[in-house]
């Protein structure tokens, strides 16, 4: 199982549009910001530190800019937001540190992907195996709750309403992340 298995990129694409990543059209989801840049935009500088953060975007960071720039959205949060924007700042440097990837290598949508899957094989790598291998409404609602345990915006049984998926109104969030799993359609039943 690796980064070009088609069931893993339907999941990792399940995972983007349920944390809003792909939701501004013309925007590269790569270079999307927490709050939509609400918060801090590149180049705007660190409101604690002063100082300033990488006038680029997101995939032209270098990881240590990438590092940089979390740590600044943090200090933007505070006192705006009922908890701080989740940076993933240690998990980007724990992931960063066991792929090899230095503070001067570039953040962009390859590293990006690869450290989406390693994250997905560390927090589900057995439940992905099963619902690959045997795909049932039980392997299925496995992976989502361990899946949503990491990425706040997946549908779990435990919170199926979040964020982007609760755009669907009336329509059921974890039968639509199903369905893009599974069939790569908004799940209009």
């Amino acid at each position: 199982m690796d980064l070009n298995n088609e069931q893993v990129k339907k999941i990792l694409n399940m995972i983007a549009k349920a944390e809003g990543t792909t939701k501004r059209p013309g925007q590269n989801p790569y270079d999307a910001i927490i709050g939509y840049g609400a918060l801090l935009k590149p180049g705007q500088p660190d409101p604690v530190r002063g100082t300033p953060t990488a006038n680029k975007p997101v995939s032209q960071m270098t990881f240590k800019e990438v590092k940089e720039f979390g740590r600044a959205l943090v200090n933007a949060s505070k006192g705006k937001v009922k908890q701080g924007p989740n940076t993933k700042r240690p998990i980007v440097q724990n992931l960063q540190k066991r792929l090899g990837y230095k503070d001067t290598d570039i953040f962009d949508a390859e590293a990006q992907d690869k450290l989406a899957f390693a994250l997905l094989m560390e927090v589900g790598k057995n439940e992905l195996k099963k619902f690959i291998e045997e795909p049932s409404e039980d392997s299925y609602v496995s992976l989502m709750n361990k899946i949503g345990s990491r990425w706040a915006g997946v549908p779990t049984t435990k919170n199926p309403v979040k964020r982007e998926m609760s755009l669907y109104a009336n329509k059921d969030p974890m039968r639509i992340a199903f369905n893009l799993i599974t069939l790569e359609e908004e799940g209009d039943d």
